[in-house]
């Protein structure tokens, strides 16, 4: 297997284009999930908080406060 990182290709190269770093970033639900598919670092990944978002908007009504329940 070979691993060829992002700015080998020359639309990729962080000196001829910036912006194409920022823009692709977007793209990934997490710094781990860019490092491990751009970065090429076998090591990040893991523990992400897949429902983060849904558990701090219905918290109120997931999990039970009540100590009489």
């Amino acid at each position: 297997m070979a691993a060829v990182h992002y700015f080998a290709h020359p639309s990729r190269d962080p000196e001829r284009n910036p912006l194409w770093r920022e823009e692709a970033r977007k793209g990934y639900s997490s710094q781990a999930a860019w490092d491990r598919e751009q970065e090429i670092v076998d090591e990040a990944g893991g523990g992400e908080l897949v429902f983060a978002p849904t558990l701090r908007a219905w918290w109120h009504k997931i999990v039970i406060t009540s100590p009489s329940w």
